[in-house]
């Protein structure tokens, strides 16, 4: 290595050689650029960052281990995707698109301050037992709903609401996307965009090789309060979405979609997810996932120190419960099927700070396919319901889960209800 710095003089002749101008992308290297380029097989560029590496003291073994200890379940990296789920920053606006309108400056401060009213969902009471059905099929559209709707606003609305708002133009009063969904919290942001069968929708893209929130899907929360629409003052509430993943559409291990969260004030509740430990008893988190071949499932990060009813985690065809993680329950229940639009509702009851009494169902097309009940989401007084968690991602916490080529999914339909 020593042997090398009789070298030095020589290297900034040979590389930054106009003649040559292939090499001159080598020279004033960085350390980080000269540990990808030390192993490559162009002796100029191996030499050049060997140079750079000697410098600059960097040891590249003890960077690869430092790669290892990433890779592995360390702790290192649950705190890097803790620091990851919390750091949402907006994008830049652009003049034309839709993220930019929903990346406009939002206060930090509590949503009183953005809206007319303000979210904060009430305990809520209920009990039943643990049940699931088979995975849905698509029904007719003259298919009526418990709540008397049919066609696509029965699988929107599949219960009796009591306020509600919705993007879906099939309703007689149809809010935009823009007006609908205003962030509090924004990371990546979805655009507006024409879906394969024609209609307007929101698009996540998916880069082949990426996973997490980083650079793939979509991620913001929001409030969604309109008119009377006030899901923080609600015992139960329901947030419903068409998804479209488009044909071809490759699930490798899973990922994310979006869902409720809440706790006990809005900062400990936006983040109740990626692997975070701390102040669990004071945020939760209710999302769906698309698993491998489309199967779908709840993805549910409730306080680690409540208490489920016997069953919840084997609750069929198949769940898993992850203390570090979260709640894989009835992975399978219904598919995700690329080439169609699949209409997914879920349904929201706090139990009483004390009691196992909440509930959470989850309606496909319109139809039930996954009860749950007895459930304990809030174990602190003040637990309420803050919005949407609009998320969608590949991961999963490893390069095994990112998407394995690019490809996108279509949103459009959004509803937030209050059911009582």
């Amino acid at each position: 290595m020593h042997a090398l710095y009789y070298l030095l003089p020589l290297l900034p002749l040979t590389l930054a050689n106009p003649s040559n101008p292939k090499a001159r992308h080598v020279t004033n290297l960085n350390p980080h650029t000269a540990r990808h380029l030390v192993r490559s097989p162009r002796v100029d560029e191996a030499m050049a960052a060997t140079a750079m590496l000697a410098r600059d003291g960097t040891n590249s073994d003890s960077h690869q281990k430092r790669k290892v200890s990433v890779k592995g379940h360390t702790g290192q990296r649950m705190i890097r995707r803790r620091k990851r789920a919390s750091c949402v920053v907006p994008p830049t606006p652009s003049s034309s698109s839709f993220a930019a309108k929903l990346a406009a400056p939002v206060p930090s401060t509590s949503p009183r301050t953005n809206s007319s009213t303000s979210l904060s969902v009430q305990d809520v009471q209920t009990s039943s037992s643990i049940t699931s059905s088979t995975p849905a099929s698509t029904p007719s559209t003259n298919s009526t709903t418990p709540s008397g709707n049919t066609g696509k606003m029965g699988a929107v609305m599949p219960l009796s609401t009591k306020d509600y708002w919705t993007t879906s133009t099939d309703s007689g009063n149809a809010m935009s996307f823009n007006d609908a969904l205003n962030p509090l919290f924004a990371g990546k942001m979805p655009s507006s965009t024409t879906a394969p069968d024609g209609s307007t929708a929101l698009v996540a893209t998916y880069p082949a090789g990426i996973y997490g929130l980083s650079g793939s899907g979509f991620n913001f929360y929001t409030e969604g309060i309109h008119s009377n629409v006030d899901v923080t003052s609600a015992n139960e509430v329901l947030l419903s979405y068409s998804v479209f993943f488009e044909d071809g559409f490759d699930f490798n291990k899973g990922g994310k979609m979006p869902g409720f969260f809440g706790g006990t004030s809005l900062d400990s509740a936006k983040t109740c997810s990626g692997g975070r430990q701390d102040g669990r008893s004071e945020c939760f988190s209710a999302r769906l996932m698309f698993r491998t071949n489309g199967m779908g499932e709840f993805y549910n990060y409730f306080p680690t120190s409540a208490t489920q009813p016997t069953g919840y985690c084997s609750t069929p065809p198949m769940s898993t419960c992850n203390p570090d993680y979260g709640d894989s329950i009835g992975r399978g229940s219904f598919n995700w099927t690329p080439g169609q639009w699949v209409t997914v509702a879920q349904r929201l009851k706090m139990n009483d700070v004390g009691q196992k009494n909440g509930e959470q169902e989850l309606f496909v097309n319109g139809k039930s396919v996954l009860s749950l009940s007895n459930l304990e989401i809030a174990v602190e007084e003040g637990t309420k319901v803050y919005g949407i968690m609009a998320q969608t991602f590949f991961g999963g916490s490893g390069s095994d889960w990112a998407s394995p080529k690019d490809q996108s999914a279509y949103f459009k339909d959004w509803t937030l209800a209050v059911l009582s």
